[in-house]
């Protein structure tokens, strides 16, 4: 797999939804077919994650990413915004590990 930095391949990933005319002046691509298409994504990486095969379950998350990144855009905002948010929110966040799962304060 050739090696490209996160920006560059999140700007791929724009590319290929705009001219495939999902998003962008003419995208037609909706907050809400975008969601259905997420929740499709989930629903596929569950079966991977049963099928127990390191390679379908990448391309299944891979393809649940590129529908947040989309459904951010589509929200009028971006992946990378969303994410660091999401990492500012967490990373002074204290809690434990209760058997399998994190429990925060």
């Amino acid at each position: 797999m050739e090696s490209i930095n996160m920006n560059e391949l999140i700007s791929k990933v724009r590319g290929w939804a705009s001219t495939g005319g999902l998003i962008g002046p003419n995208g037609k691509a909706t907050v809400a077919s975008q969601h259905r298409k997420l929740i499709q994504e989930r629903k596929e990486v569950d079966d991977a994650l049963e099928a127990g095969t390191d390679t379908e379950l990448a391309l299944e998350i891979g393809d649940e990413i590129v529908c947040l990144i989309l459904l951010a855009e589509r929200c009028g905002l971006t992946f990378e915004d969303c994410l660091l948010g999401a990492y500012e929110k967490i990373s002074n966040r204290t809690g434990k590990m209760i058997g399998e799962t994190y429990v925060k304060d």
